[in-house]
């Protein structure tokens, strides 16, 4: 019965990757009504979330932007499961790369980088970032429980040369090319919640008490790496902009904290702009900082 599941789904996915663009979204048109009105897949906790993180909007520009993340959660659900079968050409005719001579000149000063990101528009589509430079592309991911989608995900982030590290090997894989002097970058999305024992620094963001990974800090002062942000923005339905920004040079010489603040101010500035492009139906300020506390 497996067998014959990932037969079906393989082909749903290779049918979706074949698809023209305007009949892709075509369907996820049709997915969002279902979504969105039929469903209404955690419309509460994306509401909360909205309220509390813009309270100086109305009730009608909160359920403006609502409606409108519908439509790119629709959007991204598509588009991942089409990239999972996508050839090399469709993909590059989703994404455009705006500088990416850019990483090259840290390649010449044989500088290793931190790539840090959010769940910001499709983040998936990083994956083509090998077509782009010449350096190895390392990019932190989370198993999957589901073991077909696990090898799927797998399987489509390293079609263009990526090596996926999974989350937990992330420090090891990281010391090992760095001590073979291989040139890298280390992909990390930093915006998630991190688990109850991995707490160990809060912020401010969107006026809410956040819990927030230091992991690329830590590991980038280790290793003396450079820490660059990544800005994925959704220019329109089918076309993402990447653009390459620094946050350190030299991770090594900063302040305890200074990238973790300087990353998620950066989160602040682009969420704001287009707060219908992050991923609003996570559960992200699920602790409350003072029970925290009180109980830790």
């Amino acid at each position: 019965m497996k067998r014959v599941f990932y037969f079906f789904a393989d082909l749903f996915f290779y049918f979706l990757s074949i698809l023209p663009k305007s009949v892709l979204y075509f369907i996820s048109d049709i997915l969002f009504l279902i979504i969105y009105y039929l469903t209404g897949y955690r419309k509460r906790v994306v509401y909360e979330n909205l309220i509390n993180s813009f309270p100086d909007k109305s009730e009608k520009e909160i359920k403006q932007i609502t409606k409108k993340y519908y439509r790119h959660l629709c959007d991204l659900v598509l588009e991942d499961g089409a990239l999972i079968k996508m050839s090399k050409k469709k993909v590059q005719s989703f994404v455009r790369y705006e500088n990416p001579e850019f990483l090259e000149e840290y390649y010449k000063l044989n500088q290793n980088i931190i790539m840090v990101f959010g769940h910001y528009g499709n983040w998936e589509f990083l994956s083509s970032l090998p077509l782009h430079t010449k350096y190895s592309f390392l990019p932190v991911y989370k198993k999957i429980q589901k073991a077909y989608l696990n090898s799927r995900f797998l399987k489509m982030r390293s079609l263009f040369g990526s090596k996926p590290v999974r989350m937990k090997e992330t420090l090891k894989v990281t010391l090992d090319y760095y001590k073979r002097k291989d040139p890298f970058i280390l992909a990390l999305i930093a915006d998630q919640r991190p688990r109850k024992k991995d707490v160990n620094y809060w912020i401010e963001f969107f006026n809410q008490d956040t819990p927030v990974f230091i992991g690329p800090e830590k590991i980038g002062k280790r290793i003396k790496a450079a820490i660059i942000f990544v800005n994925i923005e959704k220019e329109k339905r089918g076309l993402y902009n990447i653009k390459f920004s620094e946050i350190s040079n030299n991770a090594k010489n900063t302040e305890e904290f200074e990238i973790t603040k300087l990353f998620f101010n950066k989160m602040d500035k682009q969420i704001s702009a287009k707060p219908e492009y992050w991923v609003w139906s996570h559960k992200r300020w699920k602790y409350e900082k003072t029970k925290f506390m009180n109980k830790n």
